[in-house]
């Protein structure tokens, strides 16, 4: 089955519904930000991040931070949120993009690994989005099995999930390939993914979708 994990995208809106949902679940992991160091997704200071994510655990919430692009500008924006005093969450949640060839998958893997075991601060991850940014078809299935041999050799990584079933906006050359027709019925993309995870019984929980 799939798992549904809530997200807090930029502020924390309506605390009180916020705090009635943890409370109700007080071991669900949220996931806290999108994207901040970029002007057209969350767009927050590090300071500010740091203000969001520590608002959150102060209701209680385990969280994952900070959803930033594994890279140079995500990166250097989490350094800084920790500088400003962000609080270390129970796990990560980052963006796997610029990826479309298992090596270049590598290259984004090495660079989180070693941004975390370089400050100890190895901890579980989620990659929250993940494509092959439009590779052909093919291409992306490639990648996508690539990505699944890898996801179960590292014992940090405990969920990926993959941008997205359906993507309906102008995608402006970002995205990777639907797994799902208007219809509803499975792309030849979708089936390779669905056949990832059948394929992994004991592993089925590490993938999903994030739309």
């Amino acid at each position: 089955g799939q798992t549904y994990q809530r997200m807090i995208y930029k502020t924390v809106p309506n605390k009180g519904v916020i705090e009635r949902l943890i409370r109700r679940d007080p071991s669900h992991l949220w996931l806290v930000l999108n994207e901040p160091e970029r002007h057209d997704q969350a767009n927050l200071a590090p300071k500010d991040g740091a203000v969001v994510a520590q608002e959150m655990q102060n209701l209680g919430a385990c969280i994952a931070v900070p959803g930033v692009i594994i890279g140079e500008d995500g990166l250097a924006w989490l350094d800084a949120y920790l500088a400003a005093g962000g609080p270390l969450p129970e796990a990560w949640h980052v963006h796997l993009y610029h990826a479309d060839s298992p090596r270049q998958v590598d290259l984004r893997l090495a660079l989180w690994d070693d941004w975390m075991a370089e400050r100890s601060l190895v901890r579980p991850t989620i990659i929250s989005e993940y494509n092959g940014n439009w590779s052909d078809v093919e291409t992306e299935i490639v990648v996508m099995r690539h990505m699944a041999r890898r996801g179960a050799e590292l014992d940090w990584l405990i969920a990926w999930y993959w941008f997205s079933l359906r993507y309906e906006v102008d995608r402006g050359g970002m995205g990777g390939n639907d797994l799902i027709t208007l219809d509803l019925e499975l792309t030849h993309v979708g089936e390779a993914f669905e056949n990832i995870r059948r394929g992994w019984s004991s592993n089925t929980s590490k993938f999903g979708t994030s739309s």
